[in-house]
């Protein structure tokens, strides 16, 4: 009986050590395809070459299949939804059914009035025709009194009476120093005339020059565009920075490495 026990124990422990036999294999085939991924990121560089040329000559048929099938099939298939679903054409042909929502709308502002009109038809209309003439009278009374307050006031001043009286007081100081100083008015009136001339003058040539102005900015804006490009300012600062850097690290290097060996071989001739 003892010997029965024994055997049976042993045969429990070996069906435990296939079932972690399995669970090994399935971690092994985990670490199979890490590998074959930085396989194939390699292989992707060196053919992106070959992968265009071959995209690009497939599409070119195939674009010019699809167009003259999908043509013929659209048709068909606009006509039978027509029938069938009426509320996913509203949101596509907006020009058509605009123009139905604009004559029903102005069909209930209407409705409206002539619920109002229907019951007192004549009374209505003749009170308005009243109206409207009353209120043009209105308008042009209080008009008129505004226009008749400023023409008396034009009349006065501006016509005779502040005219004269400005030019009087102006001639009478200027009388006084005409004894005294003779010669500083006449100076005072031709500056006043060259200015009037200059003015004139200013007035024609700005139009010429505007129209020669408008033809040199069409042409200064086309070389603008070509002049900027930023990429190749950016790449001439990253390499200036590069090389500065590694000459200073390969000559302190370099400089230690040959005194050690020179030092070495030196004393070993001397033993």
């Amino acid at each position: 009986l003892k010997a029965l026990k024994k055997k049976k124990k042993k045969k429990k422990k070996k069906k435990k050590k296939k079932k972690k036999k399995k669970k090994k294999k399935k971690k092994k085939k985990k670490k199979k395809k890490k590998k074959k991924k930085k396989k194939k990121k390699k292989k992707k560089k060196k053919k992106k070459k070959k992968k265009k040329k071959k995209k690009k000559k497939k599409k070119k048929k195939k674009k010019k299949k699809k167009k003259k099938k999908k043509k013929k099939k659209k048709k068909k298939k606009k006509k039978k939804k027509k029938k069938k679903k009426k509320k996913k054409k509203k949101k596509k042909k907006k020009k058509k059914k605009k123009k139905k929502k604009k004559k029903k709308k102005k069909k209930k502002k209407k409705k409206k009035k002539k619920k109002k009109k229907k019951k007192k038809k004549k009374k209505k209309k003749k009170k308005k025709k009243k109206k409207k003439k009353k209120k043009k009278k209105k308008k042009k009374k209080k008009k008129k009194k505004k226009k008749k307050k400023k023409k008396k006031k034009k009349k006065k001043k501006k016509k005779k009476k502040k005219k004269k009286k400005k030019k009087k007081k102006k001639k009478k100081k200027k009388k006084k120093k005409k004894k005294k100083k003779k010669k500083k008015k006449k100076k005072k009136k031709k500056k006043k005339k060259k200015k009037k001339k200059k003015k004139k003058k200013k007035k024609k040539k700005k139009k010429k020059k505007k129209k020669k102005k408008k033809k040199k900015k069409k042409k200064k804006k086309k070389k603008k565009k070509k002049k900027k490009k930023k990429k190749k300012k950016k790449k001439k600062k990253k390499k200036k920075k590069k090389k500065k850097k590694k000459k200073k690290k390969k000559k302190k290097k370099k400089k230690k490495k040959k005194k050690k060996k020179k030092k070495k071989k030196k004393k070993k001739k001397e033993k």
